[in-house]
């Protein structure tokens, strides 16, 4: 990127501004404010077909051209899919190629994290958000008729589980698929 929309509010308002503007979009509430020259704050949640919704928090420093901390949440409905978050984690080495940004995901959302190489103090994030949530909008309709708008993927490293539940039947069913393999796996339960 020649330009770094992080230099001050205006660009960074600016790029915010264009990138919510997809078809998979259909409103948010992301404000990009400050209240001196040199610091700001993009804040809010997006919302997604398919009754995706992003919540993101990013602090900003202009002077530097950097984010210096951020939380950013993907739900479906009330349920929370994963997040990214930049805490350190230094005693766990599996996170040390991304340190210290990192995903949660399932299962134990809370403890089990992943590294996030694609997360950057450098480069705003909302590109990198939005692409993988309009991955997971396209694997949810590509998915379609096995579920419907009750569709959903996950995605876990090179793994993509797809969920739904058929509830006249009671039966949640979750399939797994390796994307590096052609194996497929049901767990009924």
């Amino acid at each position: 990127m020649s330009h770094n929309p992080l230099k001050s509010l205006a660009d960074y308002s600016r790029f915010v501004a264009e990138w919510l503007d997809h078809p998979t979009i259909e409103h948010s509430t992301v404000t990009v404010w400050s209240d001196s020259p040199y610091t700001g704050v993009a804040e809010g949640e997006v919302f997604f077909l398919h009754g995706l919704r992003l919540r993101m928090r990013e602090e900003l420093d202009f002077d530097a051209g950097l984010i210096t901390a951020y939380g950013c949440e993907v739900y479906r409905g009330d349920e929370r899919l994963y997040w990214y978050d930049d805490f350190p984690h230094p005693n766990e080495p599996v996170l040390a190629s991304s340190f210290p940004h990192h995903k949660h995901v399932p299962p134990d959302i809370k403890r089990h994290r992943i590294p996030a190489p694609t997360m950057s103090f450098a480069r705003p994030n909302l590109p990198v958000l939005i692409r993988e949530i309009e991955r997971l909008i396209e694997k949810a309709e590509s998915w379609s008729g096995l579920g419907g708008e009750r569709a959903f993927p996950v995605e876990i490293g090179q793994v993509v589980i797809l969920a739904f539940q058929f509830l006249d039947e009671g039966i949640l069913q979750t399939q797994i698929q390796r994307i590096s393999h052609d194996l497929v796996v049901f767990v009924f339960g």
